[in-house]
């Protein structure tokens, strides 16, 4: 039996007990702004890694943004002393998954979202994105460490859990990370980051960038029937705003897509003075991405021709940043993990437009993403169906995924060992 196949036994022999931890998670609702559930389901996941990795240690630390559930940090040092290392032993894996989930409460309530196994398959909120992948990187480390104990031994790891991946905005998940690699700063870092696999065992080597905006917009407001004549509608310059935003979008690698539209201080016999929007621009490419973040702020002179006071009325300001992950042919991390895995399963790299926690890592180290299991179904509650009829349609996982996503882990950390 060659190494894919015997790590793939190995967990399959306990894949009743790792589909009954994934349950618990599952039951617990941690949508990123229910601080408590998510603080529960660190609490869950941090005694379960410590109860079948009893070498490792950890905290949970908390948000220091207001409203946000904790984040997670569990690591294991390599057993040789540091005056001892050899090359093999100077080489730490970050393992990188998140803890909140984007369905609230009510939602789950609504649409009937529960753990349920049917057909091949898990259901359930977030049982792909993202907590199926931090069981299989949990069987990962159990599997390394049964299967391999002088690699387990000899290598240095961090486990880390963003409280709050899910809502772009302010963070604090990168200093976390920060920390945990400065901490490391005498080791060759790698990143291993378990959002849901493609099909084909497909692995995510590049991400877009995100950038989140504001826009403040002023006008002058007045009496709509008495007055209306005078007045500038900060709603209607956000109209013409809007349009020129979204025109900037190029598919498939740039794409511009005002989401919230603000009009606080409305009343259907005033003439909007104030609007705000809310808006996000994704790109690949970082020059591009930085290019494109120029063009937005330059809508700051704007002027619609309707608009006869000849005052700037358009404020805008980035409030977020997530740096593009540019795919590059020479990626480090994806090499190695083709290479261990050409004997088995041919890999390919792939991109993704949402953005994650590998654009957070790989300014710091190797990064490859999609380690987790396949599936479907991610933010999504209700689908469009051919009949016009909307229907609710939870995610869903691949169970016999767990089993190859876990051996693709292994042997890549393997690679990586003995590169």
């Amino acid at each position: 039996m060659n190494e894919f196949a015997r790590i793939q036994d190995v967990v399959k022999f306990r894949l009743d007990h790792y589909l009954m931890i994934l349950a618990e998670w599952v039951g617990i609702n941690s949508y990123t702004l229910n601080k408590e559930g998510v603080a529960h389901l660190a609490g869950s996941t941090f005694n379960v890694f410590l109860r079948h990795l009893p070498d490792f240690r950890g905290e949970i630390i908390p948000s220091k943004i207001n409203g946000r559930g904790p984040h997670m940090r569990l690591f294991k040092d390599s057993a040789c002393g540091e005056e001892s290392l050899d090359s093999q032993g100077k080489k730490t894996i970050f393992m990188v998954s998140h803890l909140d989930t984007v369905y609230k409460v009510e939602e789950e309530i609504e649409n009937d979202f529960h753990f349920r196994i049917e057909g091949g398959y898990v259901y359930g909120p977030g049982v792909v994105d993202i907590k199926g992948g931090t069981l299989v990187a949990l069987a990962s480390l159990v599997v390394l460490a049964q299967l391999y104990p002088e690699v387990y031994r000899q290598l240095s790891f961090e486990v880390l859990l963003n409280g709050s991946e899910e809502i772009l905005g302010n963070d604090d998940f990168m200093d976390v990370v920060t920390k945990a690699h400065d901490n490391r700063r005498k080791s060759d870092c790698y990143g291993l980051v378990f959002e849901e696999q493609d099909k084909g065992f497909g692995l995510i080597a590049g991400r877009k960038g995100v950038g989140v905006y504001k826009a403040k917009i002023t006008g002058i407001s007045g009496h709509s029937g008495a007055n209306h004549a005078a007045c500038t509608n900060s709603l209607r310059i956000a109209a013409n705003l809007i349009e020129e935003l979204e025109r900037l979008t190029v598919y498939p690698d740039l794409t511009v897509n005002v989401s919230v539209i603000r009009n606080p201080n409305h009343a259907f016999n005033r003439v909007p003075d104030y609007t705000e929007l809310d808006f996000e621009m994704r790109h690949y490419n970082r020059q591009e991405f930085l290019d494109v973040h120029q063009k937005i702020l330059s809508f700051r002179d704007y002027v619609p021709s309707f608009v006869r006071s000849g005052m700037k009325h358009i404020n805008i300001e980035q409030i977020f940043r997530l740096e593009p992950w540019a795919i590059d042919p020479a990626n480090a991390v994806f090499a190695i993990f083709k290479d261990a895995l050409s004997p088995y399963v041919q890999l390919k790299a792939g991109t993704r437009g949402g953005g994650s926690d590998a654009n957070r890592l790989a300014p710091l180290m190797p990064t490859i993403d999609g380690l987790g299991p396949r599936g479907g179904h991610c933010h999504n509650s209700k689908l469009l169906i051919e009949d016009g009829e909307l229907i609710a349609e939870p995610e869903k996982m691949e169970i016999d995924s767990i089993l190859s996503s876990v051996a693709i882990t292994v042997m890549g950390i393997l690679g990586i060992y003995r590169r």
